[in-house]
């Protein structure tokens, strides 16, 4: 199944166990702003999805379904945490 914004919104909100009034008090909204984007009546305009992508750690593109590959940031670490962390993902992708 292919994902839509609506559904990367809610599935990124219940993974940081947060509740729609959670996510719509974050961004400075109503809960029922956040109840629209996720049953899909109406879209965030591009404030807020820049808000949600900084919140969820996820590219905008990933939001918007331009790419489906989830990325993670790197910025503030060392050489050897970065080396670190490609070792891990490696290691979980030969099991």
């Amino acid at each position: 199944m292919i994902m839509g914004l609506a559904e990367r919104i809610r599935t990124l909100r219940q993974g940081k166990d947060f509740s729609q009034a959670k996510l719509a008090e974050y961004l400075g909204l109503t809960k029922g702003a956040v109840n629209s984007w996720e049953s899909n009546s109406t879209q965030p305009t591009l404030v807020y999805l820049i808000k949600m992508a900084k919140l969820f750690n996820v590219p905008t593109d990933y939001l918007l379904g331009i790419n489906s590959n989830k990325t993670i940031s790197v910025d503030g670490l060392t050489e050897k945490q970065i080396s670190n962390i490609n070792d891990l993902i490696e290691d979980i992708r030969r099991r």
